[in-house]
């Protein structure tokens, strides 16, 4: 483990990054901004309205309290089993959520394809793009404004809650069943990203993009509501605003969720990574 520590990675993940952006420099140096996004996504295109995320929350909040409170009448209300149902409701509740948004986007309410990029992108194109995407922002999410916004909120508001998503103090806890431990991992490196994705960028910042009409408020507000989804994580509120606003842009810079649901994946499952390896405390 000595040989992988969690802060050799997290070097390696930075001069990784910081080598994409040199090369990045160097090559769109002389050309078009590489932050464009053409061709915009036609807002004529998007048919339904904020009924579909109503409905797609209300969908999710029930199936999570059915299953919540069929599984407590079962097995009782023991704190670890009351964290156990928690995170199976939601990824039960996630899944199904998943299922409904699926249908929506191929209902004709919204007509254009997104699971998959439109030639010439090719799929194995978005899932490099996506990893060097991931590295690229590393530096400054994962590093730069993750340490900037831990030391505002303690030494500004004197903040004393949680630094770490409480899934790793779950992890790390040798109490919690190994079944817990997986259910949590499949959660974190798999259901979320493409739930949440799914949500806030097909869902949510399509209908932003048809009411203001323009990309980058729909991307940056939509960043927003991303981060504060993470509440109480306050020290983390930048780095996720970044992060969402990234993920927003290769929604609309690569005409696919493919490329915002990879860049999660790998963010979600490299913290893991990081976590395993003792360079997330």
């Amino acid at each position: 483990m000595s040989e992988l520590s969690g802060t050799n990675l997290d070097l390696v993940f930075s001069l990784i990054g910081l080598a994409v952006w040199a090369r990045l420099i160097v090559y769109y140096a002389s050309r078009r901004p590489y932050l464009r996004i053409e061709p915009r996504p036609d807002p004529a295109g998007i048919a339904f309205g904020p009924e579909a995320v109503l409905g797609v929350l209300l969908v999710f909040l029930f199936v999570v309290q059915v299953i919540h409170t069929v599984l407590e009448m079962a097995r009782g209300t023991a704190s670890d089993l009351e964290l156990s149902n928690q995170v199976l409701a939601d990824i039960l509740g996630k899944t199904v959520a998943i299922g409904v948004m699926i249908g929506i986007f191929y209902s004709g309410w919204y007509q254009r394809e997104i699971l998959f990029p439109t030639p010439p992108v090719h799929k194995k194109t978005v899932l490099g793009l996506s990893l060097l995407i991931y590295f690229a922002i590393y530096p400054l999410v994962n590093v730069l404004l993750l340490s900037l916004g831990i030391t505002f909120f303690r030494r500004v508001f004197h903040y004393t809650g949680p630094d770490i998503h409480e899934a790793f103090t779950r992890l790390e806890d040798p109490t919690t069943p190994a079944a817990l431990k997986a259910n949590l991992i499949l959660l974190a490196a798999l259901i979320s990203p493409v739930a949440e994705e799914l949500f806030f960028r097909g869902l949510i910042q399509n209908l932003l993009l048809r009411v203001f009409r323009r990309a980058w408020p729909a991307i940056i507000l939509t960043g927003l509501l991303f981060a504060l989804i993470h509440i109480p994580l306050y020290p983390h509120m930048p780095a996720l605003w970044m992060l969402g606003i990234i993920l927003g842009w290769s929604y609309y810079r690569y005409r696919t969720l493919a490329a915002p649901i990879l860049i999660h994946l790998w963010f979600n499952a490299a913290s893991l990574i990081l976590w395993w390896t003792g360079g997330v405390e």
